[in-house]
């Protein structure tokens, strides 16, 4: 009589022999990809080797190596993915070098086209319209003294007295929104009757204008008193009238950050861009 074994190798190596073999019956055999080409032809077949310059398939036929500058971005991403990240990341900073270079010889992305500065801006800017006035907004005048001695009388009156600046724009495009900037100042004639200029404090002011063909702005200064005199006697009678008046303006106005208009006290108005209302 034999004598007993144990038994648990003999369980072990049985236990191993089936894992085995189960593992080998259930693999599966490779893929087959498609390969898709910049030609819009494909390869298809079975993935043998790869490496940064191209790819081998197995084919029915025959094994065919394929670079991947040929290749379709979704081919080589697929396959590839850690060359294609590479790749994507170049091409990126490629784009900005050459963005670089555009805008320092002063070209403009407009819609994603490039263009030469003044052309882009002549398509932003040209269809609108620009309108400036100027003008004075004056009070009522209320007697502010009142002399009388014997048959003469004397009698002073006094109104406030506003710069208006007015711009108007037409032609606007509503589905953009437009940054403005108005920077003024108001100059006054010297109230003492010289031809001295009195020039008021530079303003700049900041506007949106968003969803409209057309649109108004308006600026006021701050008040300055004018004086109206009048005397009534027995032989005559007159009306004088004193104060600062209005002399002119400095206007510049910009539209996101563009200058399309400036006017300098004394001198005719130049427009940039837009057009003249």
């Amino acid at each position: 009589m034999f004598p007993c074994l144990p038994k648990q190798p003999i369980q072990r190596h049985l236990t191993m022999s089936v894992t085995l073999a189960t593992a080998l019956c259930s693999a599966k055999p490779p893929t087959h990809t498609i390969v898709y080409l910049r030609t819009g032809q494909s390869i298809t077949g079975t993935p043998v080797s790869l490496n940064d310059q191209h790819v081998v398939l197995k084919t029915t036929d025959a094994l065919v190596t394929q670079q991947w500058r040929a290749c379709t971005p979704s081919t080589i991403k697929s396959l590839h993915p850690t060359l294609y990240d590479r790749l994507v990341k170049q091409a990126e900073e490629r784009k900005k070098q050459s963005e670089a270079e555009l805008r320092a010889k002063g070209f403009v992305n407009l819609h994603g086209k490039w263009l030469p500065k003044e052309q882009a801006l002549e398509l932003l800017y040209g269809r609108i319209r620009l309108l400036v006035s100027t003008t004075e907004a004056a009070q009522p005048y209320t007697q502010s003294h009142k002399i009388r001695i014997f048959s003469e009388l004397m009698k002073s009156y006094d109104r406030a007295v506003r710069g208006v600046l007015t711009l108007r724009f037409d032609d606007l495009d509503p589905s953009r929104q437009y940054r403005v900037k108005v920077l003024y100042t108001h100059y006054l004639r010297d109230p003492h009757g010289s031809d001295k200029l009195l020039a008021g404090r530079p303003v700049i002011k900041h506007a949106l204008l968003h969803g409209k063909y057309t649109a108004e702005l308006r600026y006021e200064t701050p008040p300055y008193v004018q004086t109206k005199t009048t005397y009534h006697g027995l032989l005559d009678s007159y009306s004088d009238s004193s104060g600062p008046r209005a002399s002119g303006w400095d206007i510049a106005i910009w539209i996101d950050d563009v200058l399309v208009y400036e006017a300098v006290h004394g001198k005719p108005p130049v427009y940039h861009y837009v057009r003249k209302w």
